[in-house]
């Protein structure tokens, strides 16, 4: 758990830092974290854990870098439909014993429109943040998760 928060805000951190002295009025920091920060769990604890805390740093950044006209952005796709998802997903159906495609439609089932987020619409998101209109949105964690987020923020 401790590795999956120093890659994800750690990682965050320090990409922030070393750029600092760049940033200026209207510049924008966008990080991706994942839906399981806002949902979580029983088999995805680290990555809950690390998302929340990304959710949160994103948030401070935001209070700490508005003044300078600097807003802070965070994303949370998931599942995403990648080469990563589907590794996961082949790995759970040789363990339940079932197909590829079988585990793919489960987890799909989980989604209100029964689809999983595509690497396009987080692409359409990221370019959406750095509209000069975003700036309302600063510290906010914006969702991209094809309905499966069952609770409140």
């Amino acid at each position: 758990m401790v590795d999956a928060v120093n890659i994800k805000v750690g990682g965050f951190m320090r990409l922030c830092r070393a750029v600092d002295k760049q940033l200026s009025a209207g510049s924008r920091l966008v990080a991706i974290g994942g839906h399981y920060g806002l949902e979580p769990t029983a088999y995805a604890a680290s990555a809950g854990v690390a998302n929340a805390a990304l959710f949160n740093i994103v948030r401070q950044y935001s209070l700490a870098l508005g003044e300078r006209g600097i807003t802070a952005h965070c994303i949370a796709p998931g599942p995403a439909d990648t080469e990563r998802l589907h590794r996961v997903a082949a790995t759970r159906a040789e363990q339940q014993g079932v197909t590829l495609e079988a585990v793919l439609e489960d987890m799909k089932s989980d989604s209100s429109i029964h689809a999983f987020t595509t690497p396009e619409q987080v692409a359409w998101a990221i370019a959406m943040l750095l509209d000069d209109e975003a700036s309302a949105m600063t510290g906010s964690t914006l969702m991209l998760d094809s309905g499966r987020r069952r609770g409140l923020p």
